[in-house]
C-alpha cells in the first residue's frame, strides 16, 4: 500500500504575549534613535525584519525603519524602505503614509 501523504506542520499563531514584546521592540528602536543611536536602532529593526520568528508585523517594522532612515539623513534608504512597504504590503495601514513619504508619488 502507498505511504500516507506527509502533512505540513501546523503553523501556530504567536502567543498573545508576543504582541506587546514586538511593539516594545519597535518602541525601543525609536527610543534609541531619539537618543542619537540611529545606527543601533537601524540594526535592530533590520534584524527583526530578517528574523523568521519575529511576531512583529513586517510593515510596521519597515515603516519605523524608513522613518529612522529619514531622521538620520539617509534619504535613498528611506525612500527604498517606504517603497518596499508600499509594494510588498498593499493592504498595510501604513501604506498611505509610506507613499506620501516617497518623493514623486
Amino acid at each position: 500500500s502507498a505511504p500516507a501523504p506527509l502533512s505540513a506542520p501546523a503553523i501556530l499563531p504567536p502567543p498573545a504575549a508576543a504582541a506587546p514584546r514586538e511593539a516594545a521592540r519597535v518602541s525601543a528602536a525609536r527610543f534609541l534613535a531619539s537618543q542619537g543611536k540611529k545606527s543601533e536602532a537601524i540594526d535592530r529593526l533590520k534584524r527583526a525584519i530578517a528574523s523568521p520568528t519575529s511576531a512583529a508585523p513586517k510593515d510596521a517594522l519597515y515603516f519605523a525603519l524608513g522613518e529612522i532612515y529619514e531622521e538620520s539623513g539617509s534619504a535613498s534608504d528611506a525612500r527604498a524602505t517606504f517603497q518596499r512597504l508600499v509594494t510588498d504590503y498593499p493592504n498595510s495601514p501604513y501604506r498611505n503614509d509610506a507613499r506620501q513619504k516617497i518623493p514623486g508619488s
